[in-house]
């Protein structure tokens, strides 16, 4: 993954924070960030789950994600890759996919990759099925607090201290190359609401990649943004 940067909205700033540097990014579509002083308050959206990539090899993740200003990227995850022998809920996915809560904590602001990962429990879906991946700021606590769940079932949750979000983004990534053909999937319901309104916000999406669909919109002055279908193009991951 790329250095920190903000050129293109938040698909720069939220890559900026990946803890892999040998990492690929395909489409995507990212938002923000805020206005100066503002943050997000919850982001929620649910993936429709295709069918595994093929062929199943790799690390492939679809994922939301928010970058915040103390150098975490809050993001839960919905990944696929070959067997393993690690004994976990998620070593024997075969074309089903793992997913949990997930946030890359910063540790460093000396070494501008060093992260550590703080995970929630796994559990797995299938093709077809929704998993609600949604974030929460806590007022009491400070923390954000993330729930995942498939079907209206929840089955991960994570809560850390975090800062402040500065943008909501998507994308497909492959993280251990080469991956497979991933399958075109949509993301639906999607709604990030705002600490206060924030009517230039909605200037600040960006898709990345030809095929990207759906946009955000607004029908309170920017408290609150939703769209209810992003979709994503099939992605070719095997010659990256």
């Amino acid at each position: 993954m790329t250095s920190l940067s903000f050129p293109k909205p938040l698909y720069a700033f939220l890559v900026g924070f990946a803890v892999c540097v040998l990492a690929s990014n395909g489409p995507a579509y990212s938002t923000g960030p805020v206005s100066s002083g503002n943050f997000i308050r919850s982001a929620t959206a649910t993936l429709v789950v295709p069918a595994a990539p093929n062929p199943i090899v790799g690390n492939t993740v679809l994922w939301t994600g928010m970058g915040t200003d103390n150098g975490d990227l809050i993001q839960a995850i919905n990944n696929n890759y070959p067997a393993d022998t690690l004994r976990s809920v998620c070593s024997n996915l075969g074309g089903n996919w793992c997913v949990g809560a997930t946030t890359l904590h910063k540790t460093s602001y000396l070494v501008a990759s060093t992260q550590q990962e703080i995970a929630g429990p796994q559990s797995t879906s299938t093709p077809g099925s929704q998993v609600t991946q949604k974030y929460v700021f806590d007022d009491a606590t400070g923390n954000y607090t993330q729930t995942v769940s498939v079907n209206g079932k929840v089955v991960s949750t994570l809560s850390t201290s975090s800062g402040h979000a500065l943008g909501w983004g998507t994308a497909n990534e492959c993280t251990t190359k080469p991956c497979g053909v991933v399958p075109a999937h949509s993301w639906i319901n999607v709604q990030i609401v705002m600490n206060v309104a924030d009517p230039n916000y909605i200037h600040t999406a960006y898709p990345t990649g030809p095929g990207v669909t759906g946009a955000i919109s607004t029908s309170d002055g920017g408290k609150t943004y939703t769209a209810s279908k992003i979709g994503m193009p099939q992605w070719d991951a095997t010659t990256i």
